[in-house]
């Protein structure tokens, strides 16, 4: 494979894998109750809402959770393997595709916490992180680990 052939490739993953972080913290905040007045949680609503908001009519809210965000997050990384599988000439069952994607979004579900958790305890040498209003949406995404 070329440097370019993995450069694409690289560039590719790291796309789709800031795309499903992002709908993964959307239904993450929406689980946890975060604030929604918080800038933060403002602008990962603005980042999403032009692809959630058009199926959230179809596809409703169970109890707390944001399922079109879900959604989202399950179908672009099913795009990404599916590319992937494709530009290098593999194939996946239906399957295999599926596991495959609930796996990669346990991995980011999980990555999201441990890097929050991080983050909090990062920040609790500087600041408390629940006397910041900028910074309390962490302490709330936490609050259920």
């Amino acid at each position: 494979m070329s440097p370019v052939d993995q450069a694409s490739f690289f560039a590719l993953q790291f796309i789709f894998d800031i795309a499903v972080f992002f709908f993964v913290l959307r239904f993450a905040l929406r689980a946890a109750h975060v604030n929604p007045r918080s800038a933060f949680v403002q602008g990962i609503a603005r980042l999403t809402n032009p692809m959630c908001h058009p199926i959230s009519r179809f596809v409703p809210y169970h109890y707390r959770w944001d399922m079109t965000a879900l959604l989202w997050a399950f179908v672009l990384q099913a795009v990404y393997y599916s590319l992937m599988a494709l530009l290098l000439g593999q194939n996946y069952s239906i399957v295999g595709l599926t596991i495959l994607t609930f796996s990669d979004l346990l991995r980011a579900f999980l990555n999201l916490w441990f890097l929050t958790i991080i983050a909090e305890a990062l920040l609790s040498f500087f600041r408390p992180v629940q006397t910041d209003p900028n910074l309390y949406f962490i302490a709330e995404l936490n609050r259920p680990i």
